[in-house]
């Protein structure tokens, strides 16, 4: 490399480090992942969040049945379901395929809460090659957690209410 001066080689060098660090930070930073995922319009929920709880103007009765009524449309069976206690699992559900097997899959956990006005919680577990972790919004679009998240996200918003609020 051609330098001017014996003074102009130090700065350079400066220049170089200073750029450097300044292209690791930014790489660090994208690894926590961007507040709002692809595909769907979540930036007003906070990363970290684990439960979404949507506001009805329904009964618990109605809210039960609205619940169950999105899961079947969205293709998930239910493995468990009680209509005294207003709760429902589903199984777990393919999201992400590999080669030869599925590499990820999500299973959902609903809850009424109210007779009057009922709140529905929905809240899930990610199971990525036999591990088990709540679904949480966290991540890169794209990563198994991020799709999960979304799965969970686009159920909530198929479901009847006035508005969701975040846990």
């Amino acid at each position: 490399m051609f330098y001017l001066d014996k003074r102009s080689k130090p700065i350079f060098m400066r220049i170089t480090k200073i750029t450097f660090i300044l292209f690791l930070t930014a790489s660090f930073l994208g690894c926590a992942g961007s507040k709002i995922t692809k595909g769907i319009n979540d930036g007003d929920v906070p990363i970290g969040t684990k439960k979404i709880v949507i506001h009805t103007n329904m009964t618990g009765e109605e809210a039960y049945l609205e619940a169950a009524k999105t899961l079947k449309s969205r293709n998930y069976i239910i493995s468990f379901a009680d209509e005294k206690i207003k709760t429902i699992t589903t199984d777990y559900k393919d999201l992400i395929k590999g080669v030869f097997s599925t590499v990820s899959n999500a299973k959902l956990s609903i809850n009424i809460i109210g007779e009057k006005d009922a709140k529905i919680t929905i809240s899930g577990m990610l199971d990525v090659l036999d591990s088990s972790n709540d679904i949480i919004k966290k991540g890169q679009n794209n990563s198994p957690i991020r799709i999960a998240w979304k799965e969970v996200w686009l159920t909530a918003k198929a479901m009847k209410g006035d508005k969701m609020t975040y846990e």
